[in-house]
């Protein structure tokens, strides 16, 4: 059981770490992050900004530390999921694009599948 516990913070760790990662690269570079929420033309890309910055420090850190976990987990699964949709339309691409915008959405599926499975874990599921 002591094992399973420690697999189970390893898995928080790991999942947490892109979001503090990215959450703090895009605090560095708050104005191409806005730029980034323009172009794709989001409403109050200051405020969508600020809320994603947040999302990915702030719940980044209450995995890592096993704070609110199912709750967390399932927000970062649902911002990654919409944000994949958003930023990585593969089926509008063709050629060599298309591979790598259907590369990178299946790798923030695998994401969202991790965190998913993380947050029922936590519930005892």
């Amino acid at each position: 059981m002591e094992q399973l516990a420690s697999i189970y913070i390893i898995a928080r760790v790991c999942l947490a770490a892109i979001f503090v990662y990215s959450g703090v690269d895009k605090f560095l570079n708050w104005q191409g992050v806005i730029a980034e929420c323009k172009a794709f033309k989001l409403p109050f890309p200051r405020f969508v900004a600020a809320a994603t910055i947040a999302l990915h420090i702030i719940g980044g850190l209450c995995l890592i530390f096993g704070i609110a976990v199912f709750p967390v987990a399932l927000a970062l699964a649902t911002f990654t999921f919409l944000a994949t949709l958003l930023a990585h339309n593969f089926w509008t691409h063709n050629g060599e694009t298309f591979g790598r915008e259907l590369t990178t959405a299946l790798e923030h599926l695998g994401i969202v599948g991790g965190l998913i499975l993380l947050g029922f874990v936590s519930k005892g599921f």
